[in-house]
Formats: structure tokens, C-alpha cells, sequence
């Protein structure tokens, strides 16, 4: 992610979410009828993302007076 996106924290945060419930699903099915591709890039997915969300966090200040939001 650029670093341009701390705009876009609540929808990466909203991207989380739908993720994780799409994860949660796979993993209520049987063993056997399981995507073991969705299951991978659901998990890849949900950690770029919440990288992102944790490192913009951080950063959210004021631009006038440079206190933290």
C-alpha cells in the first residue's frame, strides 16, 4: 500500500472485516469441502491489510499543529 492510502483506514478496516467473516465460513465447512487456496489468501489478505491499518494509525496527527488525532 502507498503511503497515500491513511484516507481509506475505514475501508481497509471495513476490507478486514468481510474477510475475516469469509474466513470464518470456509472454515465452518467440512474439512473436505474446504478451499485451501481461498483459506491462504483470505489469511495473506487480512495481515497486508491490518499492517496498513496499524502503521496509519499511528500517524494520524493534525496538520496544522501536529498533535496526535
Amino acid at each position: 500500500m502507498s503511503d497515500n492510502s491513511s484516507g481509506f483506514v475505514g475501508v481497509f478496516e471495513q476490507r478486514v472485516a468481510g474477510l475475516r467473516k469469509r474466513l470464518k465460513e470456509e472454515l465452518d465447512k467440512k474439512k473436505s469441502d474446504r478451499s485451501k487456496h481461498t483459506i491462504k489468501s483470505a489469511i495473506a489478505d487480512i495481515k497486508k491489510y491490518e499492517a496498513t491499518v496499524k502503521k496509519h494509525k499511528k500517524k494520524i496527527t493534525c496538520p496544522h499543529c501536529g498533535h496526535h488525532l
